[in-house]
């Protein structure tokens, strides 16, 4: 009886892989090439979100080539009628290209895999056929757009503020604390200055700033943290705790939901392109 179950749930779970490799978009499978380099070179939450802004940005605007009305982030209408014949063939070969030229920018150190993973989807990396052109203008021309959007990507990310952490004072500022044996450095506090890649202007969600140590308010919410912490429920733990499931920036963890809404409502290339 229990191995008969366990021979259904195994049939189960195969079937299950099967239907959602091959319900698998372009998109999706760029998703996964990219995903472990994000996680090596563009660990830091801000730097990760920026990684992932650009790849589906030149995704998107690759995309745009192809469709009657969607227009491009950064390429406008630029691209319209330019990659070849309007088809599923050509839209792959496009986002391929576009993807390859983003990730061969972000972690040359793997240029070998991702001319490998060209070479198994079928593409040469240095083809000149129109979709190809397509996808490597409109990936040259997001990197371009955000070469110096003040993330200082010249210089590895590197502080361009001068910022230096408190050590003393009111505690209503961030403070770097002893973690195995070395002191904390700040992520990126040059990002306030970052052209905003979704945003109209960096402040236009911004909460109002935090109460003022030692204020009513202030222990008042100190109160009611300490207190909801402490009558916390082993489910309401539990779903603390899924954030970091990945063990990644929350870019990575994204775009790992998303393959999974993808994957869910069985979506195909040109709606995965708009998810």
């Amino acid at each position: 009886m229990i191995r008969g179950l366990l021979c259904v749930a195994l049939s189960l779970i195969l079937v299950t892989r099967a239907s959602t490799a091959s319900a698998a978009s372009i998109v999706t499978e760029w998703l996964d090439q990219a995903l472990p380099y994000a996680q090596e070179v563009a660990w830091e939450p801000t730097v990760g979100s920026r990684f992932f802004a650009i790849l589906q940005t030149a995704i998107y605007d690759t995309w745009t080539a192809y469709d009657p009305i969607a227009v491009g982030v950064v390429s406008g209408t630029a691209l319209k009628g330019q990659g070849g014949a309007e088809n599923e063939a050509n839209k792959r070969e496009a986002i391929s290209h576009a993807a390859f030229t983003v990730l061969r920018t972000f972690a040359p150190q793997h240029r070998r895999a991702l001319i490998e993973r060209m070479e198994e989807l079928g593409y040469d990396p240095n083809a000149h056929t129109p979709p190809a052109e397509i996808g490597r203008r409109a990936a040259e021309a997001v990197l371009a757009d955000c070469r110096d959007d003040g993330a200082s990507e010249a210089s590895n990310f590197a502080d361009t503020t001068g910022y230096q952490p408190r050590t003393s004072g009111p505690p209503d500022a961030w403070r770097p604390i002893e973690s195995f044996g070395r002191r904390q450095l700040p992520t990126t506090p040059q990002w306030s200055r970052v052209m905003p890649f979704s945003l109209a202007r960096a402040d236009e969600f911004r909460p109002i700033p935090p109460p003022a140590p030692g204020s009513a308010e202030w222990s008042r919410q100190i109160d009611v943290l300490i207190k909801t912490s402490g009558a916390l429920t082993d489910t309401e733990k539990a779903e603390a705790e899924y954030w970091g499931i990945f063990g990644m920036a929350p870019a990575p963890e994204l775009i790992e939901m998303t393959k999974f809404v993808s994957d869910t409502n069985d979506l195909r290339l040109d709606d995965d392109v708009k998810l």
